[in-house]
């Protein structure tokens, strides 16, 4: 059944458009600007999701009002590039996770679709940023599954290989993380001067590249573009610190299929990896048209 959501607050900023559309394709979603109290009759949301695009947009008194009417909603802040210094200059609305608007692909979704041990559905309200970053940390391998037969990627006929490009200082997390999920793990620059030459895939492989923009690597758009055409994988990931949605988009036309936001959790690659398995995604049918 359809997880019944509301909306609170304005979709029409660039910043929320992505997450709104998601939402009213994937769940039976009521949008109610802000300022206003929602009138639903009946109908009672599982979720609401409070899109701020400023601190202080939405006060605490309303906030505990609606809590109040729906007792038994989880709650998520959906923040707006505004809202990224909140932690320093403002107090977290009570009771709400906070998941900022470059974060909505790996975060909203999941949790919506049951596959997160993190979800506000699964933890009390009163849970700590440190205790729900924990519990994340015990649903990877649940979360790494196929959406063919629900099966975990792992328990396909073809193994996954994964083509890292990063800095030597984040090679040893990406080797051992994605080797632990048991995918083959291959890098792509070994250093700013030495290539490891990879053959284009062959048609019985099933590839993923994943370039992490972080220090120590120097890769811009054109080469992650380059690398794209060359090896031709089944997705492709890059992670970028903190992206305004310019750049976000800027990614998503040089063909990466997901953008993760640094700092990113385990949870959310492992959720980028599944929906690039499940063959969901049409940035890679587009670049290889």
């Amino acid at each position: 059944m359809s997880q019944r959501v509301i909306f609170w607050g304005h979709r029409d900023p660039v910043e929320f458009r992505d997450a709104a559309n998601w939402l009213e394709v994937h769940c039976d979603c009521r949008f109610v600007p802000a300022g206003t109290v929602p009138l639903l009759g009946d109908w009672a949301p599982d979720w609401v999701i409070v899109a701020q695009q400023r601190p202080g947009e939405f006060q605490h008194d309303e906030v505990e009002r609606l809590m109040l009417r729906f007792p038994l909603a989880a709650w998520i802040a959906l923040l707006g590039s505004w809202c990224e210094g909140e932690t320093r200059t403002g107090r977290p609305l009570p009771g709400v996770q906070r998941v900022f608007w470059h974060q909505w692909q790996p975060r909203l979704a999941r949790f919506l679709l049951g596959q997160s041990a993190d979800s506000p559905q699964r933890m009390p309200r009163t849970a700590s940023e440190a205790e729900i970053t924990m519990a994340g940390l015990a649903g990877p391998q649940a979360i790494l599954r196929s959406a063919a037969g629900d099966r975990p990627l792992t328990s396909l006929r073809i193994r996954p290989t994964a083509l890292v490009r990063c800095g030597n200082a984040r090679w040893t997390v990406f080797r051992e993380l994605l080797a632990e999920w048991g995918l083959l793990v291959r890098r792509v620059d070994c250093d700013r001067t030495t290539r490891i030459d990879i053959e284009p895939p062959q048609a019985t492989s099933a590839l993923y590249y994943l370039c992490d923009t972080g220090p120590g690597l120097d890769c811009d758009r054109e080469d992650f573009a380059a690398d794209l055409r060359r090896f031709q994988p089944l997705g492709a990931i890059a992670i970028v610190d903190f992206p305004r949605w310019q750049e976000r988009l800027a990614w998503s036309r040089a063909g990466a299929d997901h953008v993760l936001a640094r700092p990113w959790l385990i949870a959310d690659l492992a959720w980028s990896l599944r929906i690039l398995g499940s063959g969901l995604n049409s940035t890679t049918a587009r670049r290889t048209a």
